[in-house]
């Protein structure tokens, strides 16, 4: 599998890394029982790696998995089902864990912002920034990046031409606009997701696991640091706008 861009006139082929994944066998289920008590989410790790090994198999085409564009589903759908986890908070509470609230913007579309949306994103302890950046951390990324900016920055674009746009080098662009992807990949990958779990609430958190496998497996092709940032840069602006078609919000 190879990946062809140019850089200073020269051609450089790029081996994209192996990314074939395993299936939990019967002997790796077992340990798992064995281990439930010992690590609450182990089934959701097991998930995440049931989740990759089919996300990966969808997503290939003759040259193999462009790894930058996987980042960008993941990231995207992951910070999708945040607004998803969060509504379902504020409906079983009614309320009383906190509201989200909807912004009318420009473009005529609804965003949606709120702390019950940035729990599950930024904040946790399994928030999908705590996983991303963790394992960035953990492969030696020297740089991670600015939440905070990326943060303010998608705030700044609600309601703009170049709202969710990735602000990444060009040599690391996705294919496809993270709304687009979600719109592609949602549909097929729920599926896969509630098999995992029913909860919406743990969705992000089953994302973020396979968004840590994902990283880990590609870092010798791409820096952990531009793999969380590109995550991120689709993770935060996805969690305020509903582009999977999933949730029906008044």
């Amino acid at each position: 599998m190879f990946n062809i861009f140019k850089k200073k006139k020269k051609i450089i082929e790029r081996k994209e890394p192996n990314l074939s994944a395993r299936e939990p066998g019967e002997v790796l289920q077992n340990a798992i029982d064995a281990k439930k008590d010992d690590d609450p989410i182990i089934t959701l790790k097991i998930g995440a790696s049931d989740l990759k090994t089919k996300f990966l198999e969808l997503s290939k085409d003759e040259k193999g998995v462009h790894i930058e564009t996987a980042l960008g589903v993941l990231g995207a759908l992951a910070g999708n089902y945040c607004l998803i986890s969060g509504v379902a908070i504020q409906e079983a509470s009614a309320g009383k864990a906190g509201n989200i609230q909807r912004i009318g913007a420009k473009d005529g579309k609804t965003y949606y912002v709120g702390e019950l949306i940035n729990r599950p994103l930024l904040t946790d302890q399994l928030s999908v920034w705590g996983l991303v950046g963790g394992i960035a951390q953990q492969l030696g990324a020297k740089q991670l990046p600015d939440i905070k900016e990326i943060v303010e920055y998608t705030a700044k674009t609600i309601g703009n031409s170049n709202f969710g746009e990735p602000r990444i080098d060009e040599k690391h662009k996705l294919r496809k606009h993270p709304i687009k992807l979600i719109q592609e990949y949602h549909p097929v990958l729920i599926n896969i997701i509630t098999q995992h779990t029913q909860n919406p609430v743990e969705f992000p958190i089953l994302l973020g696991l396979t968004i840590q496998q994902l990283i880990s497996d590609g870092k010798d092709v791409i820096d952990p640091s531009i793999s969380a940032k590109i995550v991120m840069e689709c993770a935060v602006p996805m969690s305020k706008l509903e582009s999977s078609g999933m949730l029906q919000i008044s």
